[in-house]
């Protein structure tokens, strides 16, 4: 986690490993989403979309194979812009 310009803690993913695919990129911004796992997560699913993002539920999560109960609740705190500590992040919900 770094500080943003706004004084906010965000993750940070370095541009070099950014996408054109912006699931991708949210899912990546996730802690514990390694680049392996948020591409496992967007192939499995084919998201290529917020919208497509949108419409998933923990149960789509789950059914990504190396993706548990927690991180599934992870992702899904993610999205709706709530983070694991208790801090508020912008979401995509």
């Amino acid at each position: 986690m770094e500080k943003c310009n706004d004084n906010k803690k965000r993750t940070v993913v370095p541009l070099d490993k950014m996408s054109r695919n912006p699931c991708y990129n949210f899912i990546r911004s996730i802690p514990r989403i390694s680049d392996k796992r948020a591409n496992a997560i967007v192939d499995a699913l084919e998201l290529t979309t917020l919208q497509d993002l949108i419409k998933q539920d923990k149960e789509d999560f789950l059914s990504v194979k190396g993706i548990g109960e927690s991180l599934a609740d992870e992702i899904m705190n993610a999205m709706k812009g709530k983070r694991t500590e208790g801090k508020e992040n912008e979401g995509i919900l």
